[in-house]
């Protein structure tokens, strides 16, 4: 399927952004150390990235399994969300790399917009009838939820973006509901 192919390479580039220093050989463990924890922002830029993108191709893999037939505004729906997907590793790069609100804020909305169109998919595929058969009720919850989750992760980059404009480290905590988010079922 192209959407799994997409998501691979998608986490395959956002290790990328994770660079390993540029040292000599036989560097002294503190100085390699120093170099190693240098990299924590872009490490928890990088967990960030691949948990969202993670939990889309969760949500994305459930909608395509369950589906009986595609429109022609489904399949444009799917597109961008997958152009919007595969642009990620940039922002995230940026982020990982710059301590300031222009990263931030770019990242805040290029994460929230493959959720916005992955949740135009959601409602779409739920409130058209394009399921394999009668959505009962064991499968109007998890779509569902999953809707109010895909909603919420805009809320929260809006909610980083307001916060950023006051202190960029608070900001970027606000991604801390997100994973949150996604560890409850």
């Amino acid at each position: 399927m192209l959407s799994d192919g997409v998501t691979a390479i998608v986490i395959t580039l956002l290790v990328l952004t994770l660079q390993v220093p540029d040292l000599p050989r036989s560097v002294e463990n503190g100085v390699l150390w120093e170099q190693i924890i240098n990299l924590f922002p872009n490490m928890i830029a990088y967990f960030i990235s691949f948990m969202i993108i993670g939990k889309y191709w969760q949500i994305h893999t459930y909608l395509l399994r369950h589906i009986k037939s595609t429109t022609y505004q489904l399949i444009w729906i799917n597109i961008l969300f997958l152009f919007f997907l595969s642009f990620l590793p940039f922002p995230t790069a940026l982020l990982g790399k710059y301590d300031n609100m222009v990263s931030l804020i770019g990242f805040d909305i290029c994460i929230a917009l493959p959720a916005i169109m992955l949740a135009f998919s959601t409602s779409h595929i739920f409130y058209s009838k394009h399921f394999e058969e009668e959505i009962d009720e064991k499968k109007k919850n998890p779509m569902k939820l999953a809707i109010w989750k895909l909603a919420m992760i805009p809320a929260i980059s809006l909610i980083s973006i307001l916060l950023s404009l006051y202190s960029v480290t608070l900001g970027s905590w606000a991604w801390v509901l997100i994973i949150l988010l996604f560890l409850v079922n």
